[in-house]
């Protein structure tokens, strides 16, 4: 007898099933890793769908004085849509002295809201921050 234990595979080789078992992991891993591959690149890589987007554009700006501005905005939705807007007041910097948020429940496509907006700073421009479909 020798000092050194041997394994069961060293003696006798693997078995049938051990290997088979083993290719079928490797397979479903392989699998699923080419899957993962592809949505990363269809998610990354198609644009959004703009039929269900809503968008708002400054049609005009006002200072009314130091502390107060009024904005202007265009929201672009679809017809039946209720939308979620934040508009801006900036100052010449750029930077953000006051905001409002608000909501358009309004039927039609194309819908013009004037706003108020209280600043803490005197502003010189009016940005939409965002608007999106609620």
């Amino acid at each position: 007898m020798t000092d050194q234990p041997q394994s069961i595979e060293a003696r006798y080789g693997r078995s049938k099933r051990a290997q088979r078992d083993r290719n079928l992991v490797i397979g479903v891993g392989g699998l699923l890793g080419i899957a993962l591959v592809i949505w990363i690149f269809v998610v990354a890589f198609t644009p959004p769908s703009t039929n269900s987007q809503a968008s708002g554009q400054i049609n005009s700006f006002t200072a009314n004085s130091n502390i107060s501005s009024i904005v202007s905005v265009v929201i672009s939705k679809p017809a039946s849509a209720t939308v979620v807007c934040q508009v801006s007041a900036a100052n010449e910097a750029g930077s953000s002295v006051g905001s409002k948020q608000f909501q358009v429940a309004t039927r039609g496509a194309n819908v013009s809201v004037n706003l108020q907006i209280t600043t803490t700073q005197p502003a010189t421009q009016g940005v939409v921050d965002f608007c999106h479909l609620k």
